[in-house]
């Protein structure tokens, strides 16, 4: 019985030294603040139909959002979209962050070619076209 308590002792020390610890990492980092809208925002947007009576494709009812891979610190961004309720194949949509805001440079589409990847970043191009 007494090498039972020891154990039991032993564990609940680890236990309450674990959580002490990650109370007082937790507790002096910094919050994390994303800017409102951001890579989803600019999905949304480069779905969107020009024409007036264009119909707004919906995150979650439309499409979902498979991966997103971010480049040169957050520069340029690769979304992976895939419909929802098809079996058609996912697509990728290349964004490239200007003035703050991310902007689609390319897609959206499944097979990018050429002169479209010339004017990407080598590391951009050799993901979506590996």
């Amino acid at each position: 019985m007494k090498k039972y308590l020891l154990k039991l002792s032993i564990l609940v020390g680890i236990l309450l030294i674990s959580l002490l610890s990650r109370f007082l990492i937790l507790d002096r980092a910094r919050p994390v603040t994303l800017k409102s809208g951001g890579i989803p925002a600019a999905v949304e947007k480069a779905l969107q139909n020009t024409s007036p009576d264009s119909y707004l494709a919906i995150q979650g009812k439309d499409y979902t959002i498979k991966h997103i891979q971010c480049f040169e610190g957050g520069q340029w961004a690769v979304a992976s979209i895939k419909p929802v309720g098809t079996s058609s194949d996912s697509g990728m949509i290349v964004f490239e962050q200007r003035d703050g805001n991310y902007h689609a440079v390319l897609g959206p589409g499944s097979s990018f070619i050429g002169a479209n990847l010339s004017s990407l970043p080598t590391d951009v191009a050799k993901y979506i076209n590996p």
